[in-house]
């Protein structure tokens, strides 16, 4: 007889570069880099992930919390060998992310959308 059932749900999120022999993702709070045979480059702290359509960058953005205390949201963008361009932190819960390897497009819950270039709000 079955007790009791543990439902364990793994999302992943996997973005493949033009040459096909590395892989961004993100998992488990963490974002990075993977090679073909699912070795590790590089990693940071991310929870959405976005890249241009060559794989040239990784812009991640992960939420910040100070306790229980939503403080907003940490958006990033990265080479592709993981050296760290810019960072910045906006006043938005994102649940999308976009970025041409120049600027990063952040949506929030709300509906609200910003575009934020070299680190700062460059329009909503």
């Amino acid at each position: 007889m079955l007790r009791g059932a543990v439902l364990v749900l793994w999302v992943a999120a996997v973005l493949p570069t033009e040459s096909g022999d590395v892989f961004y993702f993100a998992f488990g709070g963490q974002a990075g880099a993977v090679n073909a045979y699912g070795q590790s480059l590089w990693t940071v702290p991310g929870e959405l992930i976005a890249s241009d359509a060559m794989g040239s960058c990784l812009a991640t953005a992960y939420r910040v919390f100070n306790g229980t205390l939503f403080l907003g949201t940490a958006v990033t963008l990265y080479t592709a060998d993981g050296r760290l361009l810019w960072s910045t932190a906006v006043n938005i819960n994102a649940t999308a992310l976009a970025t041409n390897c120049v600027e990063v497009a952040i949506g929030g819950i709300d509906g609200t959308l910003l575009r934020i270039k070299d680190g700062k709000v460059a329009g909503i």
